[in-house]
């Protein structure tokens, strides 16, 4: 489907296209679109599916890479299946305002904003990511963050997540400026690896009564 295809086409809520591979910049921004089901597609490019605001499911079955703002503003969005993806693009699903979890098994990076103000997002399984990039889940509803192999987490990370009680982070370094202001929630944290903290790291975590970072100096 080629770039711009099916731009603003307001009232196009359904799709035929079972033979569709590559799906280009904006071919779907700003449509009606009710389901995404394409099984054979294996690349979408920038802004695919941005404002799409009448998606409620996706299936991309063989899908391995989203472009930036791939589904940027789906705020009805509640179903997603790409078991094969790999690659996130920035603000890939950021604004998906009724997104409760989402099923990353081969991602390795989060990238920038890809999941900010995704207010309902409470669960997430992403067990072989090793980095968390920019603002990636600034102001969602995570209730816990574990990620058991990330090494970096980056600045405004987990910024104004007010829900997030729980943190898992054995081997994580270094941790960017605010990744954790506003956490409002957060009571306890134990961060055994971490030997840099950034500026306003912890900063409005009005409730942290309990830190645990032995190889800070």
């Amino acid at each position: 489907i080629s770039a711009y295809c099916f731009e603003r086409c307001y009232e196009l809520t359904e799709v035929n296209a079972p033979n569709v591979t590559s799906l280009n910049s904006y071919c779907f921004c700003n449509s009606d679109l009710v389901s995404v089901d394409f099984p054979l597609v294996t690349t979408l490019g920038d802004n695919c599916f941005n404002n799409c605001t009448k998606l409620t499911s996706i299936d991309l079955p063989l899908a391995t890479s989203l472009g930036a703002r791939c589904f940027y503003s789906c705020t009805n969005l509640t179903s997603i299946n790409i078991p094969k993806i790999t690659n996130l693009g920035d603000y890939s699903f950021a604004s998906c305002t009724k997104l409760a979890s989402i099923d990353l098994p081969l991602v390795t990076t989060i990238p920038t904003n890809c999941f900010e103000d995704c207010y309902k997002l409470t669960e997430v399984n992403m067990p072989n990511v090793t980095s968390l990039n920019g603002y990636c889940f600034y102001n969602s509803g995570l209730v816990s963050a574990d990620f058991p192999l990330v090494t970096t987490v980056n600045y405004n990370c987990f910024e104004d997540c007010r829900y997030l009680t729980s943190v898992n982070l054995p081997k994580a370094t270094s941790f960017g400026d605010r990744c954790f202001d506003y956490c409002d929630s957060l009571t306890s944290i134990s961060l055994p690896s971490a030997t840099s903290l950034g500026q306003y790291c912890f900063d409005h975590c009005t409730k942290l009564a309990e830190i645990n970072i032995p190889n800070v100096t």
